[in-house]
């Protein structure tokens, strides 16, 4: 299912973030010398809530990289079913604002367009910068991450299938960092 597919990926690479992804200033991948490995400097920011409305749980994430975009995404699980859907805002956190509105679907036998949700709120820095060293592998690279993150303090809303809830989200950070990829 496609939207498994994207929630895995995103998920996924939040994780990774929240074991130390975030980098320096963007800049365009470049090449180390002769040992086929690119270097691209990143960030952004990583958001991973929860809600509650009634009866339903709500997962949205949120992401954005210098380098690869903005993804929103959220997912719906309640006693009528799932629902969900994902978006690439063009421009997911400005200047200390959270924007996003999310196509949502109903995944079941009836499914289909079940409406928007809409998330809404701010975000600040808080906190000391966090040194980051991380090194993992991918299906064909090794990758080296080192930079900084910082905690982010939050106020988010989402509006969804006719309900409000506020957002507690964990990981909630800003990265900068230096990503080194080598192949294997």
């Amino acid at each position: 299912m496609k939207k498994n597919a994207m929630r895995a990926a995103l998920v996924a690479g939040v994780a990774v973030m929240a074991a130390g992804l975030p980098a320096m200033t963007a800049q365009a991948a470049s090449a180390e010398a002769g040992s086929g490995a690119t270097t691209s400097y990143e960030r952004g920011h990583v958001l991973s809530c929860q809600g509650q409305a009634g009866d339903r749980s709500i997962l949205v994430d949120l992401y954005d990289n210098s380098q690869y975009g903005s993804f929103a995404s959220v997912n719906i699980q309640g006693p009528d079913g799932e629902y969900g859907g994902g978006s690439e805002p063009a421009q997911l956190f400005v200047n200390g604002s959270v924007s996003a509105d999310v196509p949502i679907e109903h995944f079941g036998e009836n499914g289909g367009d079940a409406g928007t949700a809409t998330i809404r709120g701010t975000y600040a820095l808080t906190g000391e910068t966090t040194r980051i060293h991380n090194v993992y592998r991918e299906p064909t690279w090794v990758v080296a991450t080192h930079g900084v993150h910082r905690q982010l303090s939050y106020g988010l809303t989402v509006d969804v299938l006719g309900e409000t809830s506020s957002l507690s989200c964990q990981p909630a950070f800003e990265y900068d960092l230096k990503v080194t990829r080598t192949p294997m």
